[in-house]
């Protein structure tokens, strides 16, 4: 018995001493930041171009090589020296195409520190499902990493180089992290994606991104060719087969971040007339709440009111003429702002249901506050959703008009000895 134990003991304490015997060392791997995902020609026939942005841990930390290095792999060369490099390659599927990849690179890919994917447009416009496939099989792939769609190609995304980070993905998560609700920002990850296209009703979106001219350059940048640079300029709207049927501008992009309560910085900038002349009045918006309430008409459809309860601090007051902003333009300007925000709302509405697309998440909250009437609005909630009536609701308070009550030079000598 007690050289049973013994034995146990031993190979026990030698399973404990022995180390990880299936350890990776990071030095061992490169570690993919962001992926890009297109149609291309494959072989004859409809394939996929996979590109990776791949990072340079030893150029991050000593701070060599500030831009980015060359591409790799299927499409070009380069010497690597930046703090990210890129490699593509073509393939029948994503993992033929990742497997065509390990030809070319020495070191395992390793995808578990994806920040962004990016889809092209052709690509999203063919339907994404195929291509989540592979994102949520792989057991590195998170689904808190963000996706945005691109205009045109995916791939010169993740190639262009950035003048303000070490890589277009590192700027790209910076954005979605740090602005999500700012000024028609609306950053979407694969799990919110995903939600929206299981409930089979609600329209997912994703932030659509493009290569928009450089409009400021230092001399380096100039002399190193940095001409453009990325933006975000509103949102990709899906079916509820993954396919991508439009596109949101920035307004229409506002109109649904009220709705869904994700608006949570905005410069609301409004007419005022003064002198028979319109001027604006920015207002920083520091509150917005929104709430849906669902009801059944007597023909049977249900029918949406939205109410928006909004809270903005004065933020500037951009006149020629002196006037002192009291009581009575503050609910002149309130007005002016709630009229804004519904009509914001009304633009984003018109357009979703001309498209049959359920972005606010109606039918969800049909099913939520009417359970009972749902199952025969569910098959089909498509042909009902352009069709259902909205009333919305603006309430607008402006609370606060920072340091100045008035503007500069608004009151006359003789008001000082009063």
């Amino acid at each position: 018995m007690n050289r049973i134990v013994f034995v146990f003991l031993l190979v026990t304490m030698s399973a404990l001493f022995c180390g990880c015997w299936d350890r990776v060392e990071i030095d061992d791997l490169e570690l993919v930041i962001g992926d890009a995902h297109d149609l291309a020609d494959y072989a004859g026939k409809t394939g996929v171009q996979t590109t990776f942005q791949i990072a340079n841990p030893q150029a991050m930390v000593s701070g060599l090589g500030a831009s980015a290095g060359g591409g790799a792999g299927g499409e070009g060369g380069g010497n690597g020296g930046g703090t990210f490099w890129v490699v593509s390659e073509r393939g029948e599927t994503i993992r033929d195409s990742v497997s065509k990849m390990n030809n070319r690179i020495p070191k395992q890919l390793f995808l578990g520190h994806e920040r962004v994917a990016v889809f092209g447009e052709k690509a999203a416009r063919s339907g994404l499902t195929p291509f989540f496939d592979r994102l949520t099989r792989s057991r590195e792939s998170r689904d808190t990493k963000f996706i945005a769609v691109s205009k045109g190609n995916a791939g010169r995304i993740l190639e262009l180089e950035s003048p303000v980070s070490q890589s277009t993905t590192q700027a790209l998560n910076t954005i979605f992290e740090d602005k999500d609700g700012w000024e028609g920002i609306l950053s979407v990850n694969m799990a919110d994606f995903l939600y929206r296209l299981s409930t089979g009703i609600t329209s997912p979106v994703a932030p659509l991104v493009e290569v928009v001219p450089q409009t400021s350059m230092t001399t380096k940048e100039k002399k190193e060719g940095m001409v453009n640079t990325i933006a975000l300029t509103g949102l990709a709207i899906f079916d509820t087969q993954a396919k991508l049927v439009d596109t949101f501008n920035e307004r229409e992009t506002m109109g649904l971040m009220w709705v869904i309560n994700r608006a949570k910085n905005r410069v609301l900038t409004i007419p005022h007339v003064a002198g028979g002349k319109a001027e604006p009045i920015s207002l920083n918006l520091t509150i917005a709440k929104s709430k849906i309430k669902v009801d059944i008409e007597d023909n049977g459809l249900p029918v949406f009111e939205i109410k928006m309860q909004i809270e903005f601090d004065l933020l500037e007051h951009f006149s020629k003429h002196q006037e002192v902003i009291g009581v009575g333009l503050i609910a002149d300007l309130e007005k002016t702002a709630s009229t804004q925000v519904i009509n914001e709302i009304e633009a984003v509405l018109k357009k979703s249901q001309e498209l049959g697309t359920d972005v606010f998440g109606f039918g969800e909250e049909v099913r939520r506050q009417q359970h009972r009437d749902w199952p025969q609005y569910k098959e089909h909630w498509q042909d009902i959703f352009p069709i259902v009536n909205v009333a919305i609701q603006c309430e607008t308070q402006i609370h606060n008009r920072e340091l100045s009550v008035e503007p500069p030079g608004s009151r006359t000598e003789g008001e000082w000895h009063q």
